[in-house]
This record gives structure tokens, sequence and C-alpha cells, in this order.
């Protein structure tokens, strides 16, 4: 039995906070754009969770989008078309929490990840019924 519309809505409301703290987080001077990063790998991997919670899908909470993105594909190929744009935005779970050497994202290549954490929350959004939808999106 699919989960309770309500669930699915609050996996979709956390993912509108997480692009709200990236969108901020890149607003400030100066950018935080590890920050901005993580939350656009969160808002993805999020997005990917909803559907897989409003599929009724059991998995393992993953940061890795790849295997989010196996599992969405499972159930409606179109997801494939994700692929190439959200896998990478994986490296933001933990690449940048700590120190490195190359230094944090630029924020061109945030901002650019910001678009592609949208584009999938849509993508997402657009596959749920009504009732599963965030009320203010």
């Amino acid at each position: 039995m699919p989960p309770e519309p309500a669930l699915v809505r609050e996996w979709l409301d956390i993912v509108l906070r997480d692009l709200r703290c990236a969108r901020l987080s890149l607003d400030v001077a100066p950018p935080i754009t590890e920050d901005a990063g993580f939350h656009c790998q969160q808002a993805v991997e999020k997005s990917l969770t909803a559907h897989l919670t409003h599929k009724d899908v059991e998995f393992e909470k993953s940061h890795l989008i790849a295997y989010l993105l196996d599992l969405c594909a499972r159930q409606d190929e179109s997801f494939e078309a994700l692929r190439e744009a959200a896998i990478p935005l994986t490296d933001y779970a933990v690449r940048y929490r700590c120190p490195t050497p190359d230094g944090p994202p630029s924020s061109e290549e945030v901002s650019r990840d910001l678009e592609v954490s949208r584009r999938v929350y849509e993508f997402v959004l657009d596959r749920l019924p009504e009732d599963a939808r965030p009320r203010a999106s």
C-alpha cells in the first residue's frame, strides 16, 4: 500500500528548504559555495527519495544519486534523462564538507547545479498526484 501523501509532501517540503538554503548561501558576500552545493545535492537526493516513497519502493538511505536514480528509473524510465546532470552533485554530499586541496567550488558551478536541483525537483513534482505535492510550491 502506498504511503500517505503527507509523507511525500514532507520530503518535498524539505527539498524546498534545501533549495532556499542553497540560494541564500550563494547570495551572501562572499558566497558560501560549499554549503550551497551541499544543499543542492540534498535537494536532488530528497526529491528522488520523495518519488521512491510515493512509489512505495524499499531502499537503503544513500547520498549516491546514481543509486537513487537507478531505483527511480526502474519505476519510470524517463528518470534516465536526469542522469548526466544530476549524478555529479553526489560530490557535494561529502567532498566539500572538510578542507580539500582543490578549494571550494565556484559560484558559477554551484549556480548551475542549483538549476539542476530545481529541475530534478520539478521533474519529480510533475510525476506526483496533486495530493502528494507541497501546498505552497
